[in-house]
């Protein structure tokens, strides 16, 4: 089960300094879906990536802006980004490893 992080501003100055990590925090829908990626992860979901857009909701941004944002996200080693097992054409988006071994390690200090 995810780890509910107690929300203190430790926490998010920690994703800020953080070198993956400090690219949710840029955009007002970032954060919830780094959120929405690791609980995902969490229920093995073979969500897509539009089903993954719909869950954003609070500042949802534009499909396009959205897309941009993952290929910034994929460039920069943040997320990944597999293609489903049950279907080709779906592209899973999940928080890639570097990312989710630098949120648990902001998790265990900031508590």
């Amino acid at each position: 089960m995810v780890l509910l992080a107690i929300m203190t501003i430790e926490f998010f100055r920690s994703l800020n300094n953080d070198a993956r990590l400090k690219w949710f925090p840029r955009k007002p829908f970032g954060l919830e879906l780094m959120f929405i990626l690791e609980q995902l992860e969490e229920q093995d979901s073979g969500k897509g990536i539009d089903d993954t857009w719909l869950l954003i909701q609070h500042n949802r941004p534009q499909k396009g802006t959205f897309s941009l944002y993952v290929n910034e996200l994929c460039a920069e080693g943040v997320i990944d980004i597999f293609y489903s097992k049950e279907k080709r054409s779906r592209k899973i988006l999940r928080l890639s490893n570097f990312s989710k071994l630098a949120l648990l390690n902001i998790r265990k200090s900031s508590h």
